[in-house]
């Protein structure tokens, strides 16, 4: 715009220049030298003020560019996301089911949270619900837990996964279950690339041999001697 009114500036001169030239016969030799000068001025004026416009241009032409990418960016994370949340909502039921347990994992956008509803048939055929862990029993929170990281896990590629104690609160036949649901996971196609470790206290002679399952035993300590004890070294006093 001040370039605008810069050129507009010296285009009058020039014009009353060129009055006053008219008006003296032509034979002004100073209104000669300032009307070339002021054509050179407005010539240099109008390419700069060109060059600002064709700048202006590219720039409002790249800012629309982004704007439609970002948009497009936008869109495609919200169709991840909504993948996501339906990869991961139906893992965490399917694991459920091996229990007989159903529940649904809840996504809160808007608060950037997630949580689960859970529920379990009872021998009474009637459905026990909760949607807060702290109400679970130790078994069935760990069986809930446990269904809810491997299907959060789905989604994260790294090349090792290690899960500690996880079936520290369950019963006989749901560590089986677990650890073979476990080991299944582990030998997916999807998988395949990555190394999982899997910690118990329990027994896991259950737990098949195979060419790409090692199981390594940790003896346990013997407190029944007093051989193990040792005295710290400590000099007495005197």
């Amino acid at each position: 715009e001040q370039i605008r009114k810069r050129i507009k500036s010296i285009t009058a001169r020039i014009e009353k220049e060129y009055e006053n030239h008219i008006a003296n016969g032509g034979k002004n030799q100073d209104a000669e030298v300032v009307i070339r000068e002021a054509e050179l001025a407005a010539a240099r004026a109008s390419e700069r003020y060109h060059k600002v416009e064709e700048s202006y241009r590219k720039a409002k032409d790249n800012i629309r560019q982004f704007k439609e990418a970002n948009v497009l960016r936008e869109k495609g994370w919200e169709d991840l996301r909504d993948n996501c949340k339906t990869k991961m909502g139906n893992l965490f039921r399917n694991l459920l089911a091996q229990y007989n347990h159903s529940g649904e994992v809840i996504f809160d956008d808007e608060q950037g949270t997630i949580k689960f509803s859970w529920s379990k048939n009872n021998r009474e055929g009637r459905a026990d619900s909760a949607t807060d862990a702290g109400t679970l029993s130790g078994g069935e929170s760990s069986l809930t837990m446990l269904s809810f990281l491997v299907a959060m896990g789905s989604l994260v590629d790294c090349p090792f996964r290690v899960m500690d104690e996880f079936d520290v609160f369950m019963d006989e036949t749901n560590r089986n279950v677990s650890m073979h649901t476990l080991i299944k996971m582990a030998r997916a196609r999807a998988s395949l690339s990555k190394q999982f470790i899997f910690i118990t206290p329990h027994d896991i002679s259950a737990i098949p041999d195979g060419p790409d399952i090692h199981k390594l035993r940790m003896a346990p300590r013997d407190y029944s001697s007093r051989s193990n004890q040792t005295v710290l070294p400590f000099g007495g006093g005197q």
